[in-house]
């Protein structure tokens, strides 16, 4: 096996190693963020507790529509 080969085997397996661990580091933060969010949502004990937690967690959205009877566009903001 010539000394390129062998470099090059290295670098492979290190890059692949890099890989698989950014993953896992990835998938850990993706498992405490739900745990968080299940636990906060087992907090609320009313109905608006409910409305405020999803007012945080999801991004607010702009809606356009158009309005046929008047003739012009619309632009709503959601969230």
């Amino acid at each position: 096996m010539k000394s390129s080969q062998l470099y090059i085997l290295c670098f492979g397996t290190t890059l692949i190693s890099i890989v698989i661990l950014l993953n896992y580091f990835q998938q850990r933060k993706r498992k405490k963020q739900d745990e968080k969010r299940k636990n906060e949502y087992l907090k609320c004990k009313t109905l608006s507790d409910f409305e405020e937690l999803a007012k945080k967690s999801m991004m607010s959205h702009r809606f356009y529509y158009f309005d046929y009877k008047t003739g012009q566009g619309h632009t709503y903001q959601a969230c």
